[in-house]
C-alpha cells in the first residue's frame, strides 16, 4: 500500500512540475469585473485610487490572491514610452491577500499610490477637488486596464477597464 501512495504521489508532483516547467499560464481560473474606482487624498502629498473588483474562482478548489513577489499587479500601457498594450509593473500598490472559495466571486481592492502629485499645477491644487479629478483621470487615461499575476500558481487575471 505504501509503495502505491508513494507512486502516486510521485506521479502528481512531476504532473505539477511538468505544468510548471511548460510555462503554461491559467488565464481562466479566475475571472474578474470591474466595479469601480474612487480617488482618495490621504495626506498632503498621496492621492491614491482605490480599484474595485470582483473576482469569480472557476476552479475546484479555493484560491488566495498572492501578496508580493509573487503577486505582481501590472498595468497595460496605453501611451508613454512603451508600445501599446505593454505591460508595465505598478510599484506602489497594495491589495489584501483575500481567499476566494471554490466556485465563489469575492470583491477586491486595490490601492495606488499616485507619487508624481508634484505634477498638479500649483501645491494648493492638492487641495483642490477638481485638479485631483483632473489628476486622476490623467493618471487613468494612461492605463488600458490591468493584468494581476500571481507567479506561484501561474495565475493571470485580467482585470478589464472600466473607467472612462
Amino acid at each position: 500500500m505504501a509503495v502505491v501512495t508513494g507512486v502516486a504521489l510521485g506521479a502528481v508532483g512531476w504532473a505539477a512540475w511538468r505544468q510548471w516547467e511548460d510555462g503554461r499560464w491559467d488565464n481562466r481560473a479566475i475571472a474578474a469585473q470591474f466595479r469601480d474606482v474612487t480617488v482618495q487624498r490621504q495626506n498632503e502629498k498621496d492621492v491614491h485610487l482605490l480599484l474595485h473588483y470582483a473576482l469569480t474562482n472557476a476552479t475546484h478548489r479555493s484560491y488566495r490572491l498572492a501578496g508580493p513577489p509573487l503577486g505582481v499587479l501590472m498595468q497595460r500601457v496605453r501611451q508613454g514610452d512603451l508600445k501599446e498594450g505593454d505591460l508595465k509593473e505598478l510599484d506602489s500598490v497594495i491589495w489584501d491577500p483575500i481567499a476566494i472559495p471554490a466556485g465563489k466571486t469575492v470583491n477586491a481592492e486595490f490601492d495606488v499610490t499616485l507619487l508624481s502629485v508634484e505634477n498638479l499645477t500649483s501645491p494648493e491644487a492638492i487641495h483642490s477637488e477638481q485638479a485631483l479629478q483632473a489628476f486622476a483621470g490623467h493618471e487613468l487615461s494612461r492605463m488600458d486596464g490591468l493584468v494581476f499575476f500571481d507567479y506561484g500558481n501561474r495565475y493571470w487575471i485580467d482585470l478589464p477597464k472600466g473607467w472612462p
